[in-house]
């Protein structure tokens, strides 16, 4: 399978294009006091695994 490839910038992009894609953030936030580096982390990695089985490929600036 040839994977589409998009390049995002960081938490916030990739975080706002995976809920693009339908994804749901179920890992709390700072308001409600429930969010750490830890959260944050879990957080991210859910959507690009969720971006990922999308069938797609995750660039990020200055990498090649």
């Amino acid at each position: 399978m040839n994977k589409k490839k998009i390049e995002l910038d960081g938490f916030g992009d990739i975080i706002d294009f995976a809920g693009s894609l339908g994804w749901i953030d179920s890992h709390g936030d700072s308001i409600s006091g429930n969010w750490g580096p830890t959260q944050a982390d879990e957080c991210e990695e859910d959507a690009i695994n969720f971006i990922e089985s999308k069938g797609y490929e995750i660039h990020y600036p200055g990498n090649v």
